[in-house]
């Protein structure tokens, strides 16, 4: 019982996880704003791409 109580009242190792977290929620943040841009973008390089194309 001793080694179960120790266990849940350790801490270490939370700030990891919570920076883990953090990662992963900043990185579906990232995708779906370059997704939305990049839906945008598209036609402004097919404009682009007339005009240079011979």
């Amino acid at each position: 019982m001793k080694l179960i109580n120790r266990f849940i009242a350790d801490d270490n190792g939370a700030t990891s996880i919570e920076y883990g977290v953090l990662a992963g929620f900043a990185s579906v943040m990232i995708a779906t704003g370059a997704y939305a841009i990049g839906e945008n973008l598209v036609p402004i390089f097919d404009s682009i791409v007339k005009y240079l194309a011979p």
